[in-house]
């Protein structure tokens, strides 16, 4: 028993002493991004290099979906990507479905913390055309509602996302057949 209590002891002294991620600085902004993709000589002009341009610790966080209901397609072998930061006050997605009419398009959702709103973002990258940026799109609008917010499960059961159940994935299930055959053809998409 002392043993256990010296263990929780230590460990709230340590937790006390990290800032809680949501009082860091963020580490990428929606009006950055936006910069890179809309300013006088745009430096981004596909999804491709948006993803490259992301800080590395913001890509660490991040969901897998096989099954969306947004407007980017996914299946078990070209998730949808979701990242979100160690803070969650930016979420940006993208599709790995080549197949899919929004595979040129990156969302995006950013808490807004002195408003405790949410701005949503759509940019769509064109061939040989500037990319094209939307605020608060009517598609987005449709599903996350006039006082948009993300839409998702409580933690613990998160449908289409791999790990859906307690953050695992439970063998001889779809899920995991659908991982093992992701594992196996990730690495060929620039994407992922």
């Amino acid at each position: 028993m002392f043993f256990l209590s010296l263990i929780t002891f230590s460990l709230l002294s340590w937790a006390s002493r990290v800032p809680p991620a949501i009082d860091q600085p963020q580490l990428i902004t929606a009006s950055e991004i936006l910069t890179w993709v809309k300013g006088a000589e745009p430096k981004v002009r596909s999804v491709e290099e948006l993803l490259e341009k992301l800080p590395v610790p913001y890509r660490t966080y991040f969901v897998l979906q096989y099954n969306s209901h947004s407007n980017h397609s996914s299946n078990g072998t070209h998730p949808r990507v979701i990242f979100f930061g160690p803070d969650a006050k930016l979420l940006l997605a993208f599709s790995g479905l080549a197949s899919d009419s929004f595979y040129h398009t990156i969302e995006m959702i950013e808490y807004e913390p002195n408003t405790a709103s949410h701005s949503f973002y759509s940019i769509h990258f064109q061939e040989k055309e500037p990319a094209h940026v939307e605020i608060n799109p009517e598609d987005c609008l449709r599903c996350h509602g006039s006082d948009p917010k993300p839409n998702w499960e409580p933690y613990s059961l998160w449908p289409g996302a791999f790990g859906s159940l307690h953050d695992r994935i439970l063998p001889q299930t779809r899920e995991h057949h659908f991982f093992e055959e992701f594992l196996k053809t990730y690495s060929q998409s620039p994407r992922y």
